[in-house]
């Protein structure tokens, strides 16, 4: 089962701070991700979490599937802080309106 902690990445990279390193940093992961068959998704994983300041980090048993939906499912919380973000700097728009909105929420909205 494969060990990772996104705690003791590389930080104040390029990734970080420029634009065009970004975008090439999630066309690779575009890339890689397009390429999983269906046994690796339901590869057997152990992320870690650093969950308090003393630095101990807490493993758990997951799969490849498992932590990319939860990818999928936290960017919604992060587009809708961009929308919050830009309602308040006047960047706010009927399509902006829809930014970050869960599925959940738009799937119940629809039944009303």
């Amino acid at each position: 089962m494969a060990s990772k902690s996104d705690e003791r990445r590389e930080r104040h990279n390029d990734v970080e701070t420029s634009i065009d390193a970004a975008l090439a940093a999630l066309d690779g992961l575009t890339d890689a991700v397009v390429k999983l068959d269906a046994d690796s998704m339901k590869a057997k994983i152990t992320p870690e979490f650093m969950l308090e300041v003393k630095g101990l980090e807490h493993k758990f048993n997951s799969t490849v599937e498992r932590e990319l939906f939860f990818c999928v499912h936290h960017a919604v919380h992060h587009m809708a802080m961009i929308a919050l973000i830009l309602k308040n700097i006047g960047g706010y728009d009927d399509e902006i309106a829809q930014l970050g909105r869960a599925p959940s929420t738009q799937y119940e909205d629809r039944r009303s």
